[in-house]
């Protein structure tokens, strides 16, 4: 701005430059809910080990580009894409910050692409389930059975006390999942069924915390300036935020 100023005609004078001049209109605009806590230490660094997931919809008013270019009164709020579209899927790697989004088309939540997600790009190993000899598990036909369906293996030891808990994995990678306490995902057993079948460990976040699960929570801002700016710069309307999102 200082430089246009010295080539352009009519601009008012600027403050001086200092490390103290700031735009107060900028300043209210870019605010944002403090979480009160510090950035957690803990990070993923293997790829596959740890996703952060959540849903979320874009909405707009109907006749978008007539109130932008026109000034109407918005209309009737859709959140529906044309192609029948309601909400999308994120999906976001901890380790590298990659980003994958599925469009939705209910509200159920979306069990075979989160499945075939991670058996493509999961990396979730199953432990070993040690039970005592001759005790009641061991001796448990059913027990057994749901071990093998669920893929874990089973052993077996005189006295749990003398367990060699390295070499049975406890020590390796955790594998995790996080998302909020929604009922699209978290609230789905259907949902904890196929993290749990895959070797990963559900974390959910408290209430009224979306900074806990801030990794899923921020591509969305990004996502939907995004949407928005695609939209107004070829002149369509919000029913195709669906396109513009992929």
């Amino acid at each position: 701005m200082k430089c246009t100023q010295q080539v352009v005609d009519g601009i008012p004078q600027l403050p001086s430059a200092n490390p103290l001049f700031c735009c107060l209109f900028c300043d209210k605009a870019t605010m944002r809910k403090s979480h009160g806590s510090r950035r957690s230490t803990r990070e993923a660094f293997v790829p596959g080990t740890s996703f952060h997931m959540d849903s979320e919809f874009i909405r707009g008013p109907k006749n978008l580009q007539e109130v932008l270019h026109n000034g109407a009164t918005p209309k009737e709020t859709i959140i529906k894409s044309q192609d029948g579209f309601s909400s999308y899927l994120l999906i976001i790697d901890a380790a590298t910050q990659y980003i994958w989004t599925f469009l939705l088309k209910g509200k159920d939540p979306p069990i075979a692409i989160i499945d075939q997600f991670l058996n493509k790009h999961g990396t979730g190993i199953k432990g070993m389930i040690t039970t005592t000899n001759g005790g009641l598990l061991h001796k448990s036909k059913t027990f057994n059975t749901i071990c093998i369906n669920k893929g874990y293996q089973t052993n077996t030891a005189d006295l749990l006390e003398n367990l060699d808990f390295e070499s049975a994995g406890v020590e390796s990678l955790h594998h995790t999942i996080r998302t909020d306490n929604g009922g699209e995902l978290a609230g789905s057993e259907d949902f904890r069924q196929v993290v749990g079948e895959h070797g990963y460990i559900l974390e959910t976040t408290a209430p009224d915390a979306s900074n806990q699960n801030g990794l899923a929570e921020r591509p969305h801002r990004t996502l939907k300036e995004k949407v928005r700016c695609l939209l107004y710069t070829a002149g369509l309307g919000i029913l195709f935020w669906s396109s513009a999102l992929i």
